[in-house]
């Protein structure tokens, strides 16, 4: 079975970690910016799904809703494509239940992949603004996500 998976940029590093686990399988990215664009993610993953037609027994998304409004859900019912399950890739790493028990938990927590760090850091953000701002904030590490509480 030839398998595709669609990732997006920021969580490259982390399928490409799991690949050895995992049956063989193509990677395609999109821009981990388009999180900044949440509008050009469906576009984007059409374009590799047009490009890729035919090529592939099983294609998978990893992504989350990613601000999408749904957008990627209905795209993989209308493409037949699969996606990991969640609103946020942060809940796919954690596992969905144990994801809803720490957000129970912790309201109000802020989530960052290492991509977002480094945007989020930059001086034009006004994220880095905000978490400069009210120093409160703890910046705390976990595997490959940031968070801040």
């Amino acid at each position: 079975m030839t398998v595709l998976i669609i990732a997006c940029g920021a969580l490259a590093r982390e399928v490409r970690a799991v690949s050895g686990q995992l049956p063989a399988f193509d990677l395609r990215c999109v821009p981990a910016t388009l999180h900044n664009r949440p509008q050009e993610i469906v576009p984007a993953i059409e374009t590799i799904l047009d490009e890729t037609s035919g090529r592939y027994d099983r294609t998978v998304l990893a992504f989350g809703d990613c601000g999408t409004g749904g957008g990627l859900d209905r795209l993989c019912e209308a493409r037949r494509v699969d996606r990991l399950p969640g609103a946020h890739c942060y809940a796919f790493f954690a596992g969905l239940p144990d994801f809803d028990a720490m957000m129970e938990e912790e309201l109000g927590t802020f989530f960052l992949t290492n991509h977002s760090h480094y945007y989020y850091q930059q001086p034009h953000s006004q994220i880095h603004w905000y978490l400069k701002t009210y120093s409160s904030f703890q910046l705390q590490h976990c595997d490959s996500l940031w968070y801040y509480y």
